[in-house]
């Protein structure tokens, strides 16, 4: 175990034989991770099936998460147009919201639009499938897949769909 060195906050250290460990930056500093989310040697072939899904069950959450701050981000785009300076080329609002999803997220912005566009039609279209994805009941390819379904139905009929799906408790 790499010593902790005294510079580093004590209120932040952990003593005797702990499920912490640390692990050498540059510019000497440290990171702490945790260990034991990854000690599979003395778990069963059922606690790691349990895990994964689990993990599983988590990104979905995360990623419900990131969709609703994405369309949150949408309905405020709309007031940043008013700074666009007059003579520019038509800005749209799902063309500023992808451009500010691409540089937080570092994607490129073909893949933020596509993120963009398909919070919006999760939002407006699915708002059971988005809770489900919300819950960790439902994955994003499974989301996407059920909208790209449902793209010529009518709100009633992707209601059925959704009640069909894992979009239930």
């Amino acid at each position: 175990m790499i010593p902790i060195p005294d510079t580093y906050p004590k209120a932040l250290t952990v003593r005797g034989d702990d499920l912490w460990r640390w692990k050498p930056l540059r510019s000497n500093r440290f990171q702490r991770r945790i260990e034991h989310m990854f000690d599979t040697v003395e778990a069963t072939a059922l606690d790691l099936v349990g895990r994964l899904r689990d993990a599983e069950a988590t990104i979905a959450a995360a990623q419900a998460e990131q969709l609703a701050i994405i369309a949150e981000l949408h309905t405020r785009s709309a007031g940043w147009l008013d700074a666009v300076p007059a003579g520019c080329p038509e800005v749209t609002p799902l063309q500023v919201t992808a451009a500010e999803v691409s540089t937080a997220l570092r994607w490129s912005t073909l893949v933020a639009t596509d993120r963009v566009a398909l919070a919006l039609d999760a939002a407006e279209r699915a708002p059971r499938a988005l809770a489900a994805l919300a819950g960790g009941r439902l994955t994003l390819g499974k989301l996407r897949g059920l909208l790209d379904r449902t793209t010529d139905l009518s709100p009633q009929q992707v209601a059925v769909v959704e009640d069909g799906c894992t979009c239930q408790e």
